[in-house]
């Protein structure tokens, strides 16, 4: 664009920047349609590419021998434009409710899940502890005799189900 050309622009409107998009047939006059009017299209990136925020990658649509990559492309810048964006995907772990931890502590059957399920949840447990082992106020520990232990059925993964279980009962959500 020339100069003169610059000073006499007057940006289009919304619909006619959408009218324009669609109407276009080469990628050269898509290209020269963003930079005219100067619309700023980012596209999806992964975190390490680039110094840029990354946008969150939509599910993947099943691509088709019909499938235009042009024509996503159009449909992206026509999202710029418009300022339409897509429904935000909920990044991260989802944090389970009270009675879901309850229920998940209970239905744990080794201690590998019981420990996922800790660290997954950020659970907090204060062990028992012997007087001179730390500066932590002890909580004394029970004595148990071995014909207590069988006929419970109190076993130490069942002990730290309870410490657990005990610890998100607690717990203010």
């Amino acid at each position: 664009m020339n100069a003169g050309d610059s000073k006499s622009y007057r940006r289009q409107s919304n619909a006619q920047l959408v009218r324009a998009i669609e109407e276009t047939k080469t990628l050269s006059q898509l290209f020269a349609l963003i930079q005219k009017e100067n619309i700023q299209v980012q596209m999806h990136a992964q975190s390490g590419a680039s110094n840029l925020n990354p946008k969150k990658l939509a599910p993947p649509k099943p691509v088709t021998e019909t499938d235009n990559p042009f024509a996503r492309f159009k449909e992206e810048v026509i999202r710029a434009v418009t300022g339409e964006t897509e429904p935000e995907v909920p990044r991260g772990y989802q944090h389970k409710s009270k009675q879901e931890l309850l229920d998940a502590v209970d239905s744990c059957t080794s201690l590998s899940q019981l420990f996922a399920l800790i660290q997954h949840e950020d659970i907090v447990i204060q062990m028992h502890a012997q007087s001179d082992a730390s500066s932590i106020h002890p909580r004394k520990l029970v004595k148990l005799t071995a014909k207590d232990i069988i006929s419970k059925k109190d076993t130490p993964f069942e002990r730290l189900k309870a410490e657990v279980y005990k610890s998100v009962s607690e717990r203010d959500y």
